[in-house]
């Protein structure tokens, strides 16, 4: 006696094929947005330069990776391959309420330190983002980098602390400079 050929038409047992159908209709959905959040990630990242291991004091050898030292085009360039991970990684996932205690400002790239610390803390998370940086990437980018930046950003006393929002109106001001350093000479003191 054989055993007839399973029906691939016919759902399994306690299941309907509207059932079925609606399954996988719901894994195909999220197989896009899987898809759809990768290019978003990708499109979140910058090409960072080649390392040199060879020979670091080589001419034309690695930019540097300060964005406050890049020059005008190449800092421009950064901030807006950098503002959409700024826009849906750190402020939607990590920083969606503002308080007085938790200013946040929506015209950081004014804000020179916010610029600095986003950027190095953006840099961080591709690293993170990398297989090499292994399974405890993620982690360890939130706890030795994300977690110092939200406290120093995100605090009274921080970049956006003269900065407020209020019912939708958004009051800027960006601190100014201590006074430089006196350059009048000085005698020196006696040991």
């Amino acid at each position: 006696m054989t055993t007839p050929e399973p029906d691939p038409t016919s759902a399994p047992d306690g299941y309907t094929n509207t059932q079925i159908d609606v399954l996988t209709a719901k894994l195909s959905a999220l197989a896009a947005g899987f898809d759809l959040q990768a290019e978003q990630l990708a499109s979140m990242t910058t090409a960072l330069p080649p390392e040199d291991d060879d020979d670091p004091d080589a001419p034309g050898g690695a930019e540097p990776l300060f964005i406050l030292a890049f020059d005008d085009p190449q800092y421009e360039q950064e901030l807006e391959l950098m503002t959409p991970w700024v826009d849906e990684i750190w402020t939607k996932i990590y920083g969606p309420e503002t308080t007085a205690g938790r200013p946040w400002c929506p015209r950081w790239k004014e804000h020179p330190e916010a610029v600095a610390r986003l950027h190095a803390l953006w840099l961080a998370w591709q690293a993170a983002l990398d297989p090499e940086s292994g399974a405890a990437g993620p982690s360890s980018w939130q706890r030795d980098h994300l977690e110092p930046a939200l406290m120093k950003l995100r605090s009274a006393d921080g970049p956006f602390g003269a900065c407020t929002s209020s019912g939708g109106h958004i009051s800027h001001r960006v601190l100014p400079h201590p006074v430089l350093t006196d350059t009048t000479p000085v005698d020196r003191p006696l040991t």
